[in-house]
């Protein structure tokens, strides 16, 4: 059976993503997956690995920027 993307999972790996870079913290996986309470798998079920989380967050950072 396939995964189904919750996007509410979504949306708390792309907040803890973006709270890790504010702080400066190291983001990796598990760590992403630690601080927004999933798992691992929860990452590449919803970006395909971190270079697709990185290009959430940066999209929306520039959404967040042009409601300004």
């Amino acid at each position: 059976m396939p995964r189904v993307a919750d996007p509410a999972v979504r949306t708390a790996l792309v907040e803890a993503a973006a709270e890790m870079l504010a702080g400066r913290l190291p983001v990796t996986a598990r760590s992403l997956a630690d601080r927004a309470g999933t798992s691992t798998t929860a990452l590449y079920t919803h970006f395909g690995g971190m270079p697709g989380l990185w290009r959430a967050v940066r999209q929306e950072g520039f959404t967040r920027l042009a409601a300004r």
